[in-house]
């Protein structure tokens, strides 16, 4: 997860990319599953009363058979979902995540399935049995489908962000979560420095990545970057490199350009530690999660970097300065 110095955002605002995805392509939705021992329900759950049931129970039991009938209320046919083996999966794919089941479906459109998602039936239904079955859960679509971001599978994880008061999140690649795609709302922008004090000798790095959604506002940035001799580099980033950023920024339409304050990280299985002693790097006393800080707490605006850029940005924005890339 991380947190941006911006305001915070609400479900609507994660169903607006939808437009960007081409319309009438069939899409198949990929979910890789980790399960529950027994399904959590909160004592608010108007399924809290119900018999005690294992995770897996109440993923195929209970959230399927809602999810079949929300579907029908929308007017939607998906296909029948496959599931396969975690482990056959895993081999096939070189994870080494621990994934209970991976399950694919498929839909006429991306549109479809964010409609379905949306639909009050699965919200109702389908959402609370969903959270409860599942420990973990991330969702894929292969570049075959021809669509690409991490907008639909948001929904569940930035709610409970946004909970614990983080402004957006962080999205890793889905099948190892060892490189970085995007953030949940904008594109991710990545400022190395030779040294501090040198303002003209700086690298923009943009995650390469089939998942992540091409950004005006990012390219727009990058443009700018490059007209004063930066560097700009397209390539994988892990997310072990990122304490080696000097600065982090998020770039979107619905964002503009906005600096990462910090990215927080709940560990799981030892995965994706970040180098121990790093200064950028803050680790909880019990070792279960590990940040990495760009901006400190009493600094309120962002890095050299995004001063410079946004100036520039926000003066194209409006009219008060010349606009050399048309």
């Amino acid at each position: 997860m991380a947190t941006a110095t911006a305001s915070s955002f609400k479900t609507k605002d994660y169903l607006s990319p939808v437009g960007q995805f081409p319309e009438n392509v069939p899409n198949v939705v990929i979910h890789f599953l980790r399960f529950h021992p027994v399904a959590i329900y909160p004592p608010d759950s108007p399924f809290a009363s119900l018999e005690p049931i294992s995770g897996r129970d109440a993923f195929y039991k209970r959230y399927a058979p809602a999810g079949t009938a929300a579907a029908r209320e929308v007017g939607i046919a998906p296909s029948e979902s496959r599931f396969f083996s975690a482990s056959v999966t895993s081999l096939l794919l070189h994870s080494d995540v621990p994934w209970d089941i991976v399950t694919a479906r498929k839909f006429a459109s991306f549109g479809d399935y964010t409609k379905y998602q949306a639909s009050k039936q699965y919200q109702e239904n389908s959402v609370p049995n969903r959270d409860a079955a599942l420990k973990d859960w991330s969702l894929r679509q292969p570049p075959s489908s021809n669509t690409r971001g991490n907008y639909a599978g948001v929904f569940r994880h930035a709610g409970s962000a946004q909970a614990e008061g983080f402004g957006i999140t962080l999205h890793l690649d889905s099948v190892r979560h060892e490189y970085v795609d995007e953030f949940s709302l904008c594109g991710f922008l990545g400022v190395i420095r030779s040294s501090p004090d040198d303002e003209d000798n700086v690298t923009l790095v943009v995650p390469e990545s089939p998942c992540a959604i091409d950004s005006l506002t990012s390219d727009s940035v990058q443009q700018i970057a490059r007209s004063w001799g930066w560097k700009v580099v397209k390539r994988l980033v892990p997310y072990t490199e990122l304490p080696a950023f000097s600065e982090v920024l998020g770039a979107g339409t619905a964002m503009g350009l906005v600096p990462i304050r910090s990215i927080t990280r709940r560990l799981g299985g030892g995965r994706g530690r970040l180098p121990v002693g790093h200064p950028r790097v803050v680790t909880t006393e019990d070792e279960s999660e590990e940040a990495v800080v760009y901006i400190a707490d009493q600094q309120k605006d962002g890095g050299p970097a995004f001063r410079r850029l946004m100036e520039k940005f926000k003066a194209i924005q409006l009219g008060k300065g010349e606009d050399e890339f048309g």
